[in-house]
């Protein structure tokens, strides 16, 4: 019924498979028309996997009989009744007899599947590719900072000077920094002008000599 492979790997119908379950686009198409049109006769909660091949369902998905054959399950449903006795039954809110796609339709269809697969895949690549050298970027720009502060450290404590201010939040991490934007103000300090270290003095590093 799933056209989805031989009898002996077929799986069994589930309706959230895409069209790489199936043995072709062609099947995979019919199957879901028979799935949406049954459900519009028998009511939403009806399983086709659950369920007996419906004639009517089967006529009105595939477009009744070309040259004699219906759409799938040929020769193994019996049909008591013509598409033209259907129609002539239906209603307003029946399901619309549906058209067989033609090969021609089917093959732009899986062109243009594959091609939508293949841009995803690029963009999933270009992401990738993005977020790994931001990543680098910002390694360097940390190990390039903690180098910097590292030798201001080094050489207060040659001099007997007292330690710099505590190293800026790493690039990247969630900590804040107060509007100022002043590397050398931790979080929920008051900036300082930038010549003093707040008391009125120079900060240490500025009386360096280098």
């Amino acid at each position: 019924m799933a056209h989805k492979g031989s009898y002996k790997t077929a799986k069994a119908y589930s309706e959230g498979d895409g069209p790489s379950a199936y043995t072709s686009l062609s099947a995979y198409n019919k199957m879901m028309s028979y799935s949406e049109v049954v459900k519009q006769l028998r009511g939403p909660d009806f399983d086709p996997s659950q369920n007996p091949i419906d004639p009517e369902a089967l006529m009105i998905s595939g477009g009744g009989k070309s040259h004699g054959t219906l759409a799938m399950c040929d020769g193994f449903v019996p049909i008591t009744e013509t598409l033209s006795q259907i129609k002539s039954r239906q209603t307003s809110s029946a399901p619309v007899i549906r058209q067989r796609a033609r090969p021609v339709d089917l093959a732009i269809e899986a062109a243009l599947m594959k091609e939508r697969e293949a841009t995803r895949l690029l963009l999933e690549e270009r992401d990738r590719n993005t977020q790994r050298l931001l990543e680098e970027e910002r390694a360097r720009n940390n190990a390039h900072v903690k180098a910097m502060h590292d030798f201001v450290a080094a050489m207060c404590e040659k001099q007997g000077l007292p330690p710099p201010p505590p190293m800026p939040s790493p690039v990247g991490t969630h900590h804040s920094r107060v509007e100022s934007h002043d590397p050398f103000t931790s979080p929920g300090e008051s900036p300082s002008n930038p010549a003093t270290n707040g008391d009125g003095a120079s900060p240490p590093f500025l009386g360096i000599r280098f």
